[in-house]
């Protein structure tokens, strides 16, 4: 393997180890929440695996460190689109828990679920670690992550000029409660603005007309887009840590950094009456040898998209112990979870070709 070299920039600059990201909020805490966040359209892949791994580990130095409880949540986007459905011209689309393509009686979303939790057992026996899996309909049942959206539609134009600028306007649908159909278009969800509700309504081409209220208290579900569910993510995280003297920390893969946060979490969190931000880390993101993003590159290009440049276990976790043996994750625990405390090896991307050769030596 050629030199490999870890030069000081960024966070590695400033850190010796990486607990030092959370030393002056531990003081009081009665519990640490790590939270990742996935979305089951597919098999696990390696770069999901590193980001489980980085998030296990961290958890597992957190808990040794500060003698504090952790616990891992892993949110898992059954909203996420499945099935297209062309009705007369108009495009629709089902969520993964209404799509039925992998299997006849198991939804996509249940069906790959399996394979997330598996992976997630494995990593929570290996750090001794727990964790739960959270739909995203549990998380929008939260009082706060509800406030959240009404608030955000009540101060429609500054919000939508911050974290959707490209259309100036909040993007949230209303599914079908029977099939969970709904229009990619935002013109056929109809909302109507309270102080302390909205009344979504749209018209399902299979059954007919649907108005709902959502409001505080109910446990209507809506489908609002990314910079929305993080915003009411991160209203529900500083309220309930403040709230049970919690830390929450949000982990996401680093090409959800930059720019985002700062626009998303920073001016969208301060536009609507906050003066902090979640915690935030970025695990590395794990690119091919063209330098795309491995899972981005097979959701553009389709299942032949990495074919000749890795084995399919690259992109579907679940064929790895078939091709590197019954201890596969075990040795790929120990090979990467040490990189979770080392700044120099936590803060930057890698490719896949890099990976493999590191793993040479393990396998």
């Amino acid at each position: 393997m050629d030199a490999t070299y870890f030069p000081l920039l960024g966070m590695n600059y400033i850190l010796n180890d990486t607990t030092q990201i959370v030393d002056l909020k531990m003081d009081g805490v009665n519990k640490v929440n790590i939270l990742l966040c996935a979305q089951p359209n597919s098999y696990p892949h390696f770069g999901t695996l590193i980001n489980f791994i980085f998030g296990f580990a961290y958890a597992d130095i957190l808990r040794k460190k500060y003698r504090v409880e952790v616990e891992v949540t892993l949110d898992l986007l059954e909203h996420a689109k499945g099935e297209k459905v062309v009705h007369e011209e108009s495009v629709y689309f089902k969520p993964l828990n209404h799509t039925y393509s992998k299997d006849s009686k198991l939804s996509d979303y249940e069906f790959y679920r399996v394979f997330f939790e598996e992976l997630l057992s494995e990593l929570s026996e290996l750090s001794g670690v727990d964790y739960k899996i959270r739909t995203f309909n549990e998380f929008q049942k939260e009082r706060h992550a509800r406030r959240a959206l009404i608030d955000m539609y009540n101060n429609h134009d500054r919000i939508a000029k911050i974290i959707t600028p490209k259309e100036n306007k909040l993007r949230t649908r209303l599914a079908c409660p029977q099939c969970g159909l709904y229009s990619t278009n935002t013109k056929d969800t109809k909302i109507t603005v309270y102080k302390d509700k909205l009344e979504f309504s749209t018209e399902c081409p299979e059954h007919g007309f649907c108005e709902l209220t959502f409001d505080e208290t109910n446990e209507v579900e809506v489908n609002p887009n990314v910079p929305m569910r993080n915003l009411m993510k991160g209203i529900s995280i500083i309220e309930n840590d403040a709230k049970n003297n919690t830390l929450s920390i949000v982990f996401e893969g680093s090409d959800w950094g930059g720019v985002w946060p700062l626009r998303v979490y920073y001016e969208g969190l301060k536009e609507m009456g906050y003066n902090q931000i979640p915690t935030l880390i970025y695990t590395p993101q794990i690119l091919d040898r063209s330098g795309s993003k491995l899972s981005k590159r097979k959701y553009v290009g389709g299942d032949s998209a990495y074919r000749g440049m890795y084995d399919e276990y690259i992109v579907n976790i679940s064929l790895i112990k078939d091709e590197l043996g019954d201890d596969a994750i075990k040795k790929l625990w120990n090979v990467f979870s040490p990189w979770a405390s080392d700044p120099k090896y936590f803060f930057r991307d890698y490719t896949v070709n890099y990976l493999l050769e590191v793993m040479k030596e393990e396998f």
